[in-house]
């Protein structure tokens, strides 16, 4: 735990309920002589001195954190993923031969003998290409090569340095029983693998009780001409098709991988030229970086789900909101009187889910969701009395009154629809700026559907959507909102209607 992800970290749903201890340090983490076991028995005398319950054990940074969450997890009998689909994401050969079982948007890979007088890329593989360690982070060892003389320089290069990190990880590896075509390759390998062109797009998600879930795509923007993060925007703007395609290879990779009970970040490039993705990398942990623009979007960070699934938890479970001025009537609201205790009914969004035995439910209560729920006027302090307080939920029977099992749900049923045509492409754009200066931030969005054609009738209807939402720290007062909807219909014959809300 760091100060630069504190903030973030106590911004999370329920926050007030956790007590975060940091377990080891920035420096002990990045100290070159330190080894995996001694990383263990630190964090382990740090547990065992704790006083308190063990409920949870996250990380959110590459190996060796990656590795000693699932270990101590193990040990402390807290919910993590396994130490197998860590590594299965961490080296980046296994990852390979995992991904090539159930996807074909991966490059050409192979293994580049080290040992070898005269080392060679692996065989039907071409220039330009990447080498790169089995495990590396920060792009450390990773060089871009378009010739022979920038193979053999690249190839010095790892051999003299691949030592520091994947000496280490083979420890991690012999705790494992590997397959057959892991046999022999260890920690200290170097992979080549085909250069990849296009934008480079992150997905984020988890997996909960063996379903995979994606909950956000991101376009990483480099500056001109490198290879470097000039900035991230969310939510993508790539084509609605190329998401739905990341998801499903996403979702695919992951449940090959085995992940359970954690989040992660795939990266891929995608080709605007082919239309082709391809995925460059899995990072079995959400990303850091990305917490402030979630919860500057999404109105929670991204860390939030990794507490929810460390403490056996479902990140998806519904919400409901309730002006409390509004408790006994939408038609005419009362104030409330400080100091006075009252009743609420609060109606959460429908939603069928099932729960495990021995698993918790757990009820996150809060005074604020911007920019989705227009704050109070001034901050507020509430106090939820227990006594009196309940959940209450339906439960669907599992048999029948006369006895007999329920039957299936059968298939959805629906009108079929219309036939359309689509004339112009949807888009939109989710974007997040903030001074670092005064604090002010803005939350920019814009959707915009197309036009189509509803060949019935032959009217033809488009609509686009652009709103704006502004705050300066956490001043109540400066908070504003904005947005404009433009609809239009028109149909041969010169009939053209457009119609305009603007709202503020």
């Amino acid at each position: 735990m760091d100060e630069a992800n504190l903030r973030t970290l106590e911004a999370v749903p329920d926050a007030g309920d956790f007590r975060l201890h940091p377990l080891l340090s920035l420096k002990e983490l990045q100290e070159d002589t330190t080894t995996v076991d001694e990383l263990l028995t630190d964090a382990r005398a740090v547990l065992d001195a704790h006083e308190g319950s063990i409920d949870a054990i996250v990380g959110y940074r590459d190996f060796p954190v990656s590795t000693l969450v699932p270990l101590l997890s193990k040990e402390y009998k807290t919910t993590s993923t396994s130490l197998e689909s860590v590594v299965k994401c961490e080296h980046k050969y296994w990852s390979r031969l995992e991904q090539r079982k159930v996807i074909d948007e991966h490059p050409r890979f192979g293994i580049v003998d080290l040992d070898s007088d005269d080392p060679r890329p692996p065989e039907g593989m071409s220039f330009p290409m990447w080498l790169k360690p089995a495990l590396a982070y920060s792009s450390e060892l990773a060089f871009g090569v378009g010739d022979m003389d920038e193979f053999r320089t690249a190839v010095a290069e790892i051999r003299g340095g691949i030592a520091r990190v994947g000496k280490p990880f083979e420890a991690i590896l012999d705790l494992l029983e590997l397959p057959p075509e892991m046999a022999g390759v260890g920690g200290q390998v170097c992979l080549a693998e085909e250069a990849m062109t296009g934008i480079q797009v992150a997905v984020e998600g988890y997996a909960h009780q063996g379903e995979v879930t994606v909950y956000g795509v991101l376009d990483s923007i480099n500056y001109p001409d490198s290879s470097s993060f000039l900035r991230h925007q969310y939510p993508s703007t790539l084509p609605a098709p190329v998401i739905q395609q990341l998801h499903d290879v996403s979702e695919r990779t992951m449940r090959q991988i085995g992940m359970d009970d954690a989040t992660f970040s795939i990266e891929f490039f995608y080709d605007p030229k082919t239309g082709d993705i391809s995925l460059l990398e899995i990072n079995p942990r959400h990303s850091q970086s990305h917490a402030e623009m979630f919860h500057f979007v999404d109105g929670v960070p991204n860390h939030h789900r990794m507490f929810r699934l460390a403490l056996g938890g479902d990140p998806a479970l519904p919400a409901g909101v309730l002006n409390l001025t509004h408790r006994e009537s939408d038609e005419h609201p009362e104030p409330l009187e400080p100091g006075r205790r009252y009743r609420a009914r609060i109606t959460l969004n429908g939603v069928a889910q099932a729960f495990p035995p021995g698993h918790r439910i757990r009820l996150s209560l809060s005074t604020s969701y911007w920019p989705l729920v227009w704050p109070a006027p001034e901050p507020t302090l509430l106090t939820v009395h227990e006594d009196g307080a309940a959940l209450t939920l339906p439960v669907r029977p599992t048999e029948e009154p006369d006895g007999m099992p329920q039957a299936p749900f059968g298939e959805p049923e629906g009108c079929r629809p219309p036939p359309v045509t689509r004339l112009t492409e949807s888009e939109q754009a989710w974007n997040v700026s903030r001074s670092l200066v005064d604090y002010h931030s803005a939350l920019d969005i814009m959707k915009d559907r197309g036009r189509q054609r509803y060949e019935d009738n032959g009217i033809e209807v488009g609509l686009r959507a652009c709103e704006r939402y502004t705050s300066v720290a956490d001043d109540f007062a400066s908070l504003s909102g904005r947005s404009s909807w433009t609809m239009t219909f028109s149909r041969p014959g010169g009939w053209d209607v457009r119609v305009e809300n603007r709202k503020s």
